[in-house]
């Protein structure tokens, strides 16, 4: 459970990490905002394939929606450190952006950024704009914008993205 709230109509960066032993940590705007240890969560499979849909909590279209917008979408196959999550925020809107900007964090495994369409610019996990989801003026050029229905960027099953492979 996040301590501080995030304020509607406005753009937060919000980062989340996992690593096993020790949980995951959640930060608002470049800061530690809670921690939930992994004793509270459950196990994590490696051999069960399924698609992400981005937009919503569930493995599929209309489960648990959000209703906003997402921009600079990115997983990496690693923690990445309080530090690196701290200058993807003061970047703001260069983003990781390769022409305004230094590189992003390394072991970077997916990345979408809402420019149009669903492509992945790490070049692993081409997704789709369904239900009605579409890209808008973002933070860092277009961010993709969900109703809170049904919409959601579906990502499919790839073993990069798999919990035991991060």
């Amino acid at each position: 459970d996040s301590v501080a709230a995030i304020p509607t109509n406005s753009w937060t960066h919000v980062a989340g990490t996992w690593k096993a032993g020790e949980g995951i940590k959640v930060y608002i705007n470049g800061r530690l905002d809670s921690t939930q240890l992994d004793a509270g969560l459950g196990a994590f499979t490696s051999d069960v394939a399924y698609a992400v849909c981005l937009g919503s909590s569930g493995m599929g279209p209309g489960t648990n929606t959000f209703n906003g917008g997402l921009d600079e979408i990115a997983v990496y196959g690693r923690e990445l450190s309080s530090s690196e999550i701290a200058a993807l925020h003061a970047a703001g809107s260069a983003g990781k952006e390769p022409s305004q900007c230094a590189p992003p964090p390394a072991n970077l495994v997916a990345w979408w950024p809402g420019e149009g369409d669903g492509r992945d610019l790490a070049g692993f996990s081409d997704g789709t704009l369904e239900n009605g989801a579409v890209c808008v003026e973002g933070l860092v050029g277009q961010a993709f914008s969900f109703d809170g229905v049904n919409d959601c960027l579906a990502v499919p099953d790839s073993a990069l993205m798999r919990p035991t492979n991060l």
